[in-house]
């Protein structure tokens, strides 16, 4: 899919979305939209939860650090943290600058980045 489908989807995807709001608005069925939304939080949660169980496993041996995903600053530790088992012949090479914690710094770069970006337009 090219960039100009998937962007005419994301957009689709938005305004069915903000009609479906209103209608729902205007309706009283209002609680449907914070039911999908508590709805789609349980299903994040649980595959965040998935994906730091498998995180913690691989970092330390052990699930007993997959708790960390949900505490804010422990969460960058779990992600920067190198595997405990060697990397197969077979593992496709990444970039340096998106591995381990210079990934995890990267990631912060290009947050405050684009934040500041965001503030300075919304400012003019």
């Amino acid at each position: 899919m090219d960039f100009r489908r998937a962007f005419l989807l994301v957009v689709a995807v938005l305004l069915g979305t903000t009609h479906f709001i209103v209608l729902t608005i205007a309706g009283g069925f209002f609680w449907i939209i914070v039911a999908v939304e508590v709805l789609a939080i349980a299903v994040q949660s649980f595959f965040l939860m998935r994906i730091s169980l498998a995180r913690s496993r691989d970092a330390f041996g052990q699930n007993d650090q997959a708790v960390f995903a949900i505490v804010p600053i422990l969460n960058l530790w779990l992600a920067s943290k190198r595997s405990k088992y060697e990397t197969s012949a077979n593992k496709v090479p990444t970039d340096p600058l998106l591995t381990g914690g210079l990934g995890v710094a990267t990631g912060i770069v290009v947050y405050v980045v684009l934040a500041i970006i965001v503030i300075f337009t919304q400012i003019e």
